[in-house]
């Protein structure tokens, strides 16, 4: 769904809402992850209409894209289902929107609406980096209350190896070197077949 044609269908259903006072105020709430820097982490994003009847809603989660990138964002039953819907990158946000049926009125069910993928830069200190709920369109204009989420970078993906040293092939040269320095091929070490070229540190005499 073209991402100017919801924001406009969205216009058309502002205000629509009948007069009464919400009982309670509908939610927006982005959850929580944490993964290592080049992991992949999911948060899901959840919905309560606040016991009222709406039948569109649009909000945006913004994100830090020097810490995170984003990856997808996927919409659960029945919420993919509806004609009009969008869940996708705009600008520097992930829009999320849905219309349930202008024509008859429908209404967006209370649950969680889908989830967003990221994935944490493979450079990223440990820390956190917040999901932050902004732009919420809702027909009637109430107030909404939002959660905004957050992900916590345990650290690297993968722990720094220490500076490679020698290695010790428990191999034997039969033959006496004349020198130290020569270059050798080892074959079939530990009977995998692998050959390797390899430098002596010293001659050994075999005897």
């Amino acid at each position: 769904m073209n991402i100017k044609k919801l924001a406009i269908l969205a216009g058309l259903i502002i205000g629509s809402v009948s007069g009464n006072a919400l009982a309670q105020n509908p939610s927006i709430v982005v959850g929580d992850d944490s993964g290592a820097a080049g992991q992949q982490v999911t948060v899901p994003l959840t919905w309560d209409d606040g016991a009222a009847t709406f039948r569109g809603v649009d909000f945006k989660v913004g994100f830090t894209d020097s810490i995170l990138s984003f990856d997808s964002c996927v919409l659960n039953a029945p919420y993919n289902t509806y004609a009009l819907k969008v869940c996708q990158m705009n600008g520097s946000d992930v829009d999320v929107g849905l219309i349930d049926d202008l024509v008859s009125p429908g209404t967006i069910p209370p649950g969680v609406l889908g989830q967003v993928t990221f994935t944490i830069n493979a450079l990223a200190t440990p820390g956190t980096t917040p999901l932050v709920v902004n732009t919420v369109v809702l027909e009637g204009n109430p107030t909404v209350d939002t959660t905004d989420g957050e992900i916590t970078i345990l650290g690297p993906a993968y722990a720094s190896s220490p500076a490679p040293g020698p290695l010790n092939l428990g191999v034997v040269i039969k033959d006496a070197l004349p020198d130290p320095s020569t270059t050798v091929l080892v074959s079939n070490i530990g009977g995998l077949g692998t050959t390797l070229a390899v430098t002596c540190s010293e001659t050994v005499d075999a005897g």
